[in-house]
This record gives structure tokens, sequence and C-alpha cells, in this order.
């Protein structure tokens, strides 16, 4: 039997807490690592972010139940353009901590409209996560593609509930500005 598939594209340090989580508590999961820096996959294997690294993009994704990119938005423009004829229409493809409206706007260029995307930001809690579990106690701001499958949406807010982190719900302008005051602002006065 073949296990569930999940796609980590870009080995951000997002994508390694949601990699090593996944693997402690979704056994039933095969994680994959895909990054143009063979090097940086490396390091997400010895990290336990993922069960094996696959450097050939189409073979990464190829039967994923979801795939999670980061890094930049050419990133997410090349998965796109190179996977969406051969993605599956139930397959969850989400964007983790770029801006949310650049990645809906490519979603929107290169997927055709039956398929869900969603973008998202993960927010760490320090203070809750553990080694052993690094998205303990993070936020998972969500803001589904318009025209989102309700159970998509729902699918999504189960994988959240089974790596413990909680699942928040925001159109592109609340999470655009969440992100602001939580990301952008405390580094502009740092630097001031």
């Amino acid at each position: 039997m073949n296990k569930p598939r999940v796609v980590l594209i870009g080995a951000t340090p997002a994508l390694l807490a949601l990699g090593q989580t996944a693997r402690r508590l979704l056994p039933e999961v095969e994680i994959v690592i895909h990054d143009r820096d063979r090097d940086a996959m490396q390091r997400a294997q010895q990290a336990g972010a993922a069960h094996h690294a696959e450097w050939n993009l189409p073979a990464a994704c190829e039967g994923a139940a979801a795939i999670f990119v980061a890094g930049s938005l050419d990133e997410l423009a090349l998965v796109l353009r190179t996977m969406r004829g051969d993605l599956h229409p139930q397959t969850l493809l989400a964007s983790v901590g770029l801006p949310t409206s650049a990645a809906l706007a490519l979603a929107d260029q290169h997927l055709p409209r039956e398929f869900t995307f969603f973008a998202t930001r993960l927010s760490l809690n320090p203070a809750l996560h553990s080694a052993a579990l690094p998205l303990q106690g993070a936020v998972w701001a969500i803001t589904p593609r318009p025209g989102a499958a309700p159970d998509q949406v729902d699918t999504f807010a189960t994988l959240a509930g089974q790596l413990e982190v909680q699942p928040i719900f925001l159109d592109a302008v609340e999470q655009e500005g969440i992100a602001f005051a939580v990301d952008d602002l405390p580094a502009i006065w740092a630097s001031a």
C-alpha cells in the first residue's frame, strides 16, 4: 500500500518545521523534499524533515496528496507552470510564507479554476514548540483562493488540527496586514 505523499518545495525553516512535525504526528504519510540546492535537501533530510529528497520536480510531485511551496514567488510560478497539467484536482496546493495576494494571483494565472489553492503563513510559537514538534502551538493563517472547494478547505483545517496547529482563515488583506504587523513592523522599528 502506498502512503499518501506530502511534498515540501523549498527547504525553508517553516517547511522544515512542517516536515519534522508531520513525520512525528503523521507516520502514515511520506514526506518528500525538493529544492534546487541539493545540499539544502540533504540538510533537510538530516534534520528529520523528510523521508527522502527528490531533485526532479515532476517526480517529487507525482501522486502527491499535498504540495507546500516556499522560498520565492519565482519558485511558486515555476511549480505551477511545470505541474499544472499533472496535478490532481484534489491535491492540496499551498504557498507557505509568500506574499498572499501575489501567490493567489499566480494561482489564478497558472491553474484552472477547479483547482483549490491556499496562500498561507505559519507563525511559530517559541514558547510552546519543542524540538520534536516544532509546529506545536503555531498559528497557520490560511487564505483560500476564491471559489475554493469546501471539502478542500475542510481537509486543510483537518490537517492543521492533526499537526497541532491552530488554523485561522483570513482574506488576503487581513493576512497581509497581520504579516506586516508581525514580521515587517518589528524589523522596521529595530532598524530605526
